[in-house]
Order: C-alpha cells, then sequence, then structure tokens
C-alpha cells in the first residue's frame, strides 16, 4: 500500500492549544508536555525571540506521541517576527516536515545534519533551544543522555543572557514495561540538566514533568575560555574517590583550584576518567553532581589510559586533556580557596527523625551482607528503625541481600541520595565499602560488617591493613566485625557508639536553648 502524502494543515490554533491542549486536525494532546510547553510559550510571546533552535524535527500530527513542536515554534516566531532553525539527520523527516510546515515556510529554515556538529558551527544567538533528538530507547540509553549533553554543550555559549532551554524525555517511565532506575527515569536529561544547573541555569519546569524547561541567569556562565581542557582522574572504585577528592588534603585542593579555574573560565571543558568495572553508574552521579560541569569517560573508551584489572596508569595528558594533578597547582589562586563537600542530594522521602541507615551490599558480591540476623541486632542493641540504601550492582553481576530493614530504599536512590540519606543517621552499619568514607565526611560513626570471614582470608588482611593504616578517612568513629563470629562486639559498639551520639545531640540541644536565652535576655535588657 502506497504511503499517504503528508498535507499542510495550515497554521495551528495556538491559543486553543495553550488552553486545551489540543489544536485542530492533531491526532491526541499534549498530555503529558501540557504543563511546560504552555510555560514555554508564555515566556517565549513575552520576550520575543529572534532565533530559534530545535533539534529533531516534527514529522507528523501525532500531537501525544511527538508533540508537533516544529508547528509551535514557528506560530511563536510569526507572531513574534523570530525565525526557527529545525536540525535532523532524516532527509524523509524534513521532507514531512516541509509538506506539515509550509504555512511556515517564511519563518523556518530545515537543515539535514547532525546536530550537535550544526550547534558547533551556528554563528547566531540562541534565543530559545528546544533539544528533541535521539530518542531514549533501551538499547541507546547512555548515547542518548550522552547526545544531549554535546548539544547543550556546543550551544552554552551561543544562547542570549535570559535564553530559554527545553529538554524533552525528562520521565520516560510511562514508555517502559518495567521500573527504570532513578537515573533512566530520567530519560536523556540526565546529563544535560546537571550540566545546565552547574552553568547556574534556573529550572523553571522540572522532573517528574516530561520535560524540563529552564531559563539563563545573571550567574549562568557565558564565558568561552582559551582551549584548556582537564580530566579528573577518578582512580579504583567510590571509596577512593570520596577519599581522593573529599578527605584527602591534597585532592580537595586539587578539586578547588580547579572549580576556581572554572569559575573564572580559564578551562574549556572537563572530563573525568573512571573505571568502568568499579560501580560506574554511582561514580558518574557523583562527578556529574559537582558545581561544575563534568563529562564522565569510562578509561576503557580511552586509548591513551594503560588498564591493568583494577589499577591504571593516568598519563600528564590523553585526548587534548590535561592530568589535573599535573597542572592544579597553576590554578591555585592568591586568595583562600572554597573548598567542595561531598555532593548530597535529598531524595525528599520521609525518613524518621532518629535512624540507622543499613547498607547490605557492595562493590563486591563477596561482601554483602545476607544474614537477616543483623537487622534485628542492630534494632536490640539501638531501638532504632533501620533504613536500607545501596543498589546491588556488583562486578559479579545482579545479586540480592535478603537483609531488609523498616524502611527499604536499596535500588531506589542514587548515589548522592544514598549519601544524604547516611549523613542523616545517627549511626551506619555497612558491609566493607564507600559507606566507611562517611565518619570523616559527615562524623556520622559507621560499622562496617563481614560476613563469613573464614573464607576471605585475602579481604580480612586489605581491611586490617586499611584500618591499621587510616585509610578512606578511617578514625575512631570506624570499627569492622567479623559476622556473626563478633556479633557481641558489634551489639557493644552499637551501643558505645549510639550513646555517644545522644550525648552529642543533647549537647547541641541545651547548647541552642542557652543561645536562645541569651537572646531574650539581651532583648529584655534592649
Amino acid at each position: 500500500m502506497a504511503e499517504k502524502a503528508v498535507k499542510c494543515p495550515g497554521r495551528i490554533d495556538l491559543d486553543g492549544l495553550l488552553l486545551t491542549g489540543t489544536t485542530p486536525g492533531a491526532d491526541g494532546c499534549l498530555a503529558h508536555r501540557h504543563r511546560s510547553v504552555r510555560a514555554c510559550v508564555v515566556r517565549l510571546l513575552a520576550m520575543k525571540p529572534r532565533v530559534i533552535v530545535e533539534t529533531g524535527t516534527q514529522s507528523t500530527m501525532l500531537l501525544h506521541a511527538q508533540g508537533m513542536s516544529t508547528m509551535i515554534w514557528c506560530e511563536v516566531a510569526r507572531r513574534t517576527g523570530g525565525h526557527v532553525y529545525s536540525v535532523d539527520t532524516s532527509e524523509e523527516n524534513i521532507e514531512k516536515g516541509k509538506a506539515l510546515t509550509s504555512a511556515y515556510k517564511d519563518v523556518l529554515t530545515y537543515v539535514c545534519e547532525d546536530s550537535v556538529s550544526f550547534l558547533e558551527r551556528f554563528n547566531e544567538t540562541i534565543d530559545f533551544l528546544y533539544l528533541d533528538s535521539m530518542d531514549f530507547y533501551e538499547d541507546r540509553k547512555e548515547p542518548s543522555r550522552a547526545h544531549q549533553r554535546r548539544e547543550i554543550e556546543a550551544a552554552f555559549p551561543k544562547l542570549s543572557p535570559e535564553a530559554l532551554v527545553l529538554l524533552d524525555d525528562a520521565n520516560v517511565q510511562q514508555w517502559f514495561s518495567y521500573e527504570l532506575s532513578p537515573k533512566d527515569r530520567e530519560g536523556k536529561t540526565y546529563e544535560a540538566h546537571h550540566f545546565l544547573l552547574a552553568q547556574g541555569a534556573e529550572c523553571l519546569v522540572d522532573h517528574p514533568h516530561y520535560q524540563r524547561l529552564y531559563v539563563m541567569t545573571a550567574h549562568s556562565k557565558k564565558t568561552v575560555a582559551p582551549d584548556v581542557k582537564i580530566f579528573i582522574p577518578a582512580r579504583h572504585g567510590l571509596g577512593n574517590v570520596l577519599e581522593g577528592y573529599f578527605i584527602n588534603p591534597e585532592g580537595r585542593k586539587m578539586l578547588a583550584a580547579l572549580h576556581d579555574a572554572w569559575k573564572k573560565g580559564k578551562i574549556t571543558a572537563v572530563k573525568a576518567l573512571y573505571e568502568e568495572h568499579m560501580n560506574p553508574e554511582a561514580i558518574r552521579d557523583l562527578l556529574m553532581s559537582l558545581p561544575l560541569p563534568v563529562m564522565p569517560q569510562a578509561t576503557k573508551d580511552c586509548p591513551q589510559v594503560k588498564e591493568y584489572g583494577s589499577d591504571n596508569e593516568f598519563p600528564d595528558e590523553a585526548e587534548g586533556y590535561v592530568n589535573l594533578r599535573s597542572i592544579y597547582q597553576s590554578f591555585i589562586p592568591d586568595k583562600p580557596l572554597e573548598y567542595i563537600e561531598a555532593p548530597v542530594r535529598n531524595p525528599n522521602l520521609p525518613l524518621p527523625e532518629y535512624y540507622v541507615a543499613l547498607m547490605p551490599y557492595s562493590g563486591e558480591a563477596e561482601r554483602f551482607l545476607h544474614d537477616t540476623g543483623i537487622a534485628r541486632a542492630i534494632r536490640e542493641a539501638c531501638n532504632l528503625p533501620v533504613v536500607t540504601i545501596g543498589m546491588r550492582i556488583s562486578r559479579n553481576g545482579f545479586l540480592r541481600s535478603a537483609v531488609k530493614g523498616d524502611i527499604n530504599l536499596c535500588d531506589l536512590l542514587t548515589l548522592t541520595e544514598s549519601l544524604y540519606v547516611a549523613s542523616k543517621a545517627a549511626l551506619i552499619v555497612s558491609s566493607l565499602s564507600y559507606l566507611r568514607t562517611c565518619s570523616a565526611l559527615f562524623g556520622v560513626p559507621v560499622i562496617e560488617l563481614l560476613e563469613g570471614a573464614e573464607h576471605k582470608e585475602n579481604v580480612v588482611r586489605r581491611t586490617e591493613r586499611e584500618y591499621r593504616d587510616g585509610q578512606y578517612g578511617i578514625s575512631p568513629l570506624n570499627a569492622w566485625f567479623r559476622w556473626p563470629e563478633e556479633r557481641e562486639q558489634f551489639s557493644g559498639k552499637l551501643k558505645e557508639y549510639h550513646s555517644m551520639r545522644r550525648r552529642n545531640a543533647q549537647a547541641t540541644s541545651h547548647a541552642a536553648e542557652d543561645t536562645q536565652h541569651e537572646k531574650k535576655h539581651s532583648l529584655n535588657l534592649v
């Protein structure tokens, strides 16, 4: 059967679309895009954009599925005297788009080209940018995310001071039959979103809406620096990265100097080279939550980095990026540095005022905790609810622990959200894992357990050495025990730490009460 010819439906009823979510001739309604499109169009009509750029061309009248974006932006341009550039790699989509939008040919230019290369060479100031190319599908999640990130990086220096940016595919759970991870639920917008926030953009409409809308602010950074590119060597696992840049004094200085140089426009781009087999999802989340735009890259994808199992040798330069360790001294300013704390993100979930955070998982399956008696022992010693956190991903595969808490958040939080829950806990109990750094990062006591230690002599020797040498910020707030052989010692340490935390909390409360009393006394004297 021959394909039905695409006909021009004429101009759309933009006012009716904003009011009802649909327009004559369209198939379906805006639905999940209605709020963000309405908020966007209202602002556009007020600001009167001169240049509008969209990536991903409208090829149908499927308003619900595709959004009919090209026609909407063209109607805005017709009313405000602007011009739309619509970019797509498909000649077929562009020909269909031309047929649908012939009523707007005076305000519309089609470009058949990769969107990143177009944005890199585009030499006009962009007032509104809509990114909707390379849809988020099962077989290309990471490429889709990375592509949108490259688009915004290429376009960002060309955005006008009060430009709007709209990202599509920000909540894609409805298109999948299984529960997505927190990162995947944000679709292809995850990396671009963090980039924009790091640049100082304000998010006006956010996840869980289907689109994210941003406006540039006075704090947005547009400086195009000389071509200085830096890579952060993120060696080994998550514990090493946390200790290396948020606890170790030299590492903290490196990161602070990098941040200062980026704020001053001395750096063009930053990426982090990390080991793919060492909890990559969590490391990417940590690095991309830094207050500067970081593009994560696995060492296996960088031929200039030699990778030997879990041991890397980082060169002074790789793919045009200079090793931060080789150059950071030149970034140190005369004034004191502003240090960056380990990033945490509030998951906005109801949590008890006092609780024990329990993580049964680790980067290696042999360190997982499986005995359900662990949670019971915690409750008996502390009389506090147990909140489980962590993801059951290990380099050995996808395994599940039987350990359960009163509130179970395993596999539901990103790394930075898990760190937030850990930072607010009264105590932390964990497998041998990165959470041992929380004593140094947040002042929370951490007890680690090794189950079945009699069969894990190498792990025991390594742990003993790490505690003896004070690695990962290990301090008197850290302890580890063999489970269940040292159950009594574990319970005793739980009680000791719990009593210490209660005393500290009471002292803090009394100090606050004394301060309030002094303020009232001063007011009475006045």
